[in-house]
């Protein structure tokens, strides 16, 4: 299913992720900045489009993530924003953070999609 996203459909045709399976999987360099944060790390990113409700969902999977308490889950009510030189970012706000803004720098092709890795879906 194509992406609803206009920011998502861009990015992933600028960046030829697009792929055959409705799962758009790649590793990336993760920059997380908030007001007294500012981290890098490599994580696995899939863009999932949830077909019985057109949500566009984007999830990281990284140790990093949960050592550092960072949501690794993001859909259409996160401001996604892309430009050729700014990369994919998502800006959200969490407990432990307030406001952050994660930037998303595609490096490779993840090898096969394995969605079980983001867990069960669940439609909020």
């Amino acid at each position: 299913m194509k992406q609803q996203s206009f920011q998502l459909r861009s990015f992933i045709k600028d960046y030829k992720l697009e792929r055959e399976t409705d799962v758009v999987c790649f590793m990336a360099d993760i920059h997380f900045t908030a007001a007294n944060t500012d981290l890098d790390f490599m994580g696995k990113v899939y863009i999932v489009t949830l077909s019985f409700n057109g949500r566009d969902v984007v999830y990281l999977i990284s140790a990093d993530l949960e050592r550092l308490q960072i949501d690794s889950m993001f859909a259409n009510s996160y401001l996604f924003s892309y430009s050729l030189n700014k990369k994919f970012s998502i800006d959200g706000h969490s407990e432990r953070y307030g406001d952050y803004h994660l930037v998303i720098d595609p490096q490779c092709d993840c090898e096969a999609p394995n969605p079980s890795e983001f867990g069960p879906i669940s439609s909020n």
